[in-house]
């Protein structure tokens, strides 16, 4: 007989998963989690960046000029984007991404 498990293995986390909600929801869900991750020394670092990037398409210009500013008002704070070595190389290269994507759109809108 075989036996039901209700455990996940470890690797069933690294499925691809969908996030159900309006996109308004999404959308703080993520400048919640940016704001919690911003300009600290925690492994979210790394995370944070790329579920937004994964679902970019959920933010409206608006969201990613507000990420932008956040990572260069905080890139100037006493603290700054958390490690030099670790944390502060990925904001900067999430924000040349938010950056990038938000050029892109802008030369799609009709003039």
């Amino acid at each position: 007989m075989k036996r039901k498990t209700t455990l996940r293995s470890q690797f069933d986390l690294f499925e691809p998963a969908t996030i159900t909600g309006s996109y308004c929801d999404l959308a703080i869900t993520m400048h919640c989690a940016f704001s919690y991750a911003l300009g600290r020394q925690t492994y979210v670092t790394d995370v944070v960046p790329g579920i937004i990037l994964r679902n970019i398409s959920v933010l409206a210009d608006g969201d990613l000029q507000v990420m932008i500013d956040r990572i260069d008002e905080k890139e100037k704070c006493e603290y700054g984007l958390g490690s030099p070595s670790i944390d502060a190389p990925v904001w900067r290269r999430f924000r040349d991404n938010l950056k990038a994507e938000l050029a892109a759109r802008q030369q799609k809108k009709p003039q």
